[in-house]
């Protein structure tokens, strides 16, 4: 039985028509369940809040670094 960990990570991206659905479609492929997401777009720049569950901090950074290669993500951090 595998414990699950709810974490918060921001993203700063320049915003653009779909990039929340491809950084959700990262999540998807990574089999990363999002239950809170929170996104705020002023000046072409996007700041975007997700909760994510994941079983194990290196499932994170494989994530992390599937989010960065989505075009237009500046950054990735855990808060």
């Amino acid at each position: 039985e595998h414990s699950i960990f709810p974490i918060d990570i921001e993203v700063i991206a320049r915003d653009r028509s779909g990039l929340l659905r491809d950084i959700s479609d990262v999540f998807s492929r990574e089999r990363v369940n999002v239950i809170a997401v929170n996104t705020v777009s002023r000046d072409s720049s996007a700041k975007m809040r997700f909760t994510v569950e994941v079983r194990q901090v290196s499932d994170l950074f494989r994530v992390f670094a599937r989010v960065m290669d989505v075009q237009g993500v500046q950054e990735v951090l855990r808060l």
